[in-house]
């Protein structure tokens, strides 16, 4: 689970019973109500594998969040409680407003799909994101660098609500005995060392103070260039290689 650079590096093929639902640039919220979705509809869920890098503790998915096309990615049954969707209408009050038109016809676009899905399942929730096998690398483009660095980081800000939802999906797999493991994907030199030095001061010092976690940490992993698709994000090659190496530590079973 988690964003873009889960949704790059991890192949779920190469595990058992194993789906890979990122979506880019997700909101730990959207995770959260994914998360419930999973547990409410597998039973036997054991691990919940969830991407935890710098950038999503940035106010970058504050404001991503708000943005009236991020919830046209999930079927609006993700809301399965008036609470839910009462708490995403209040973090987009003017979105909500301005936008009604969109809204309204978002809700009708969706309509069929919902009159139509009596047995919801495990497979509807597995069409909510899924592995990118990305063969492209532009890792000598400075400026997919760059923007990446202006997107998640211009304003050296951490969000409060990306490490309140965070804290929620740790309660709720302990709650309910599943082993959380967050995962820091690698990430390009060119791009890691253009991280705010306080940004990631502070990153340091939130992983010290999660509990009932594991982390897989590959923030020192320096792979070739043509393993990444750009700055941050590995290609095919990089997600092959990336995932034989947890599953060789026998960190997924």
């Amino acid at each position: 689970m988690g964003d873009s650079h889960t949704k790059c590096a991890i192949i779920p093929e190469m595990f058992p019973k194993t789906i890979n639902i990122s979506v880019e640039a997700e909101p730990y919220f959207f995770t959260y109500l994914k998360l419930k979705k999973v547990i409410k509809y597998s039973k036997s869920t054991k691990t919940v594998f969830l991407g935890f890098g710098h950038h999503n503790l940035s106010t970058y998915y504050e404001r991503k969040q708000k943005q009236r096309t991020t919830i046209n990615n999930y079927n609006l049954n993700l809301f399965d409680s008036t609470a839910d969707f009462i708490k995403y209408c209040d973090n987009n009050p003017i979105n909500i407003i301005t936008n009604a038109y969109y809204s309204i016809t978002g809700v009708i676009y969706q309509l069929p799909k919902l009159i139509t899905q009596t047995n919801e399942s495990l497979n509807d929730i597995s069409s909510w994101g899924g592995f990118y096998q990305s063969s492209k690398s532009i890792i000598n483009d400075s400026n997919t660098v760059a923007n990446a660095i202006d997107w998640y980081f211009l304003d050296e800000k951490f969000s409060v609500t990306q490490l309140s939802y965070l804290e929620k999906i740790i309660h709720l797999c302990v709650n309910n005995n599943i082993n959380v493991v967050l995962v820091n994907t690698p990430v390009h030199k060119s791009y890691k060392m253009r991280i705010p030095i306080d940004f990631n001061n502070k990153f340091i010092k939130i992983c010290k103070t999660l509990k009932n976690v594991t982390f897989i940490n590959a923030n020192d992993i320096n792979y070739e260039d043509n393993f990444y698709g750009d700055g941050d994000h590995l290609n095919e090659k990089g997600a092959y290689v990336f995932t034989k190496y947890i599953k060789s530590n026998h960190i997924l079973d």
